[in-house]
């Protein structure tokens, strides 16, 4: 009986195999796409699958991208938080990210709309850019000598991020986290204050440092 089966069972295989490898095949060439006679690119960006009535609006966002967007001060993408920037008359640039609703008030920046960098041709512009910086370093932020160095450690294992409270009666509440410490200690609660004393009270809770003087603080690039 197995005699008689056993060539059957050897025909049933190979088809099997062969009707796999063409399937797999057609499926190949069907998704195969043609960039340079494609739709779905336009210039160096690929076009996702979009909501019906969207795809004008992407593919304008595209050619924006491709001249090359203006310089933000604060800027909404995808996700929470605003990427604030600040450019000091030192050179290089401060960077917060992500930056959200209370600390957003503190630097006195629109919750709900991204600002352009502010004009050089603007009266007192390199003033007002240096105390913007000032507050952004109050929070934190690190001076980089172009956004790509930042861009390039932010990644990186051993990045480190400085949080900064101020209480009303004086000094300062500093939290330094890797993302792995942030992680287990659950840091994000920090961006739940409404508050700067609330954020105080978070960093402390975390298990941060207080400095009578803030200048004592390595960890901060105060001016």
């Amino acid at each position: 009986m197995a005699r008689l089966l056993f060539p059957h069972l050897i025909a049933f295989t190979t088809a099997f195999i062969t009707l796999r490898f063409i399937f797999s095949q057609s499926k190949a060439q069907a998704t195969k796409v043609d960039e340079n006679k494609s739709p779905y690119f336009e210039g160096e960006w690929a076009i996702p699958t979009l909501e019906p009535g969207f795809e004008a609006e992407y593919r304008q966002y595209l050619h924006y991208l491709d001249k090359g967007p203006p310089d933000f001060r604060s800027e909404y993408g995808m996700r929470p938080g605003a990427k604030v920037k600040g450019w000091p008359s030192k050179g290089g640039i401060y960077i917060l990210y992500p930056c959200l609703g209370f600390e957003l008030s503190f630097l006195g920046l629109d919750r709900f709309r991204s600002i352009p960098r502010p004009s050089l041709s603007e009266p007192n512009a390199t003033a007002e850019e240096d105390a913007h910086c000032d507050k952004m370093r109050q929070l934190g932020a690190q001076w980089w000598k172009t956004e790509a160095d930042y861009r390039a450690y932010r990644y990186q294992p051993h990045y480190m991020e400085v949080i900064a409270g101020w209480p009303a009666g004086g000094g300062v509440w500093v939290f330094k986290t890797s993302d792995t410490k942030a992680r287990v200690r659950g840091a994000a609660i920090i961006h739940n204050a409404f508050n700067m004393e609330e954020r105080c009270k978070a960093i402390e809770q975390l298990g941060g440092v207080f400095f009578e003087n803030p200048k004592d603080c390595p960890d901060l690039d105060l001016p």
